[in-house]
């Protein structure tokens, strides 16, 4: 199974401009709106909730509150059992 172009042509971006995403002044943000978004958008998750689900039905939770979990993502429809499991 190959990659879907999207991911592919995020790779070639990264790969193009490398010295610049490592010189210090890309910031974390820059990151998840030009890479780790379109990234699981690639892969079929709504990350944008195009879908317009109420917040207990998201597909991702952006730097999610929720105490018991770890990590600053967290994906799918149970919290913390299920949201990586896609």
């Amino acid at each position: 199974m190959t990659a879907p172009q999207a991911i592919m042509d995020l790779i070639e971006r990264f790969d193009r401009n490398v010295e610049s995403y490592r010189s210090g002044k890309y910031n974390e943000t820059q990151v998840r709106l030009q890479f780790i978004n379109p990234f699981f958008k690639a892969l079929g998750w709504d990350v944008y909730n195009e879908e317009k689900n109420a917040e207990a039905y998201k597909d991702v939770y952006h730097e999610d509150a929720i105490k018991s979990c770890k990590g600053r993502w967290q994906f799918g429809e149970n919290i913390c059992t299920k949201r990586m499991d896609r």
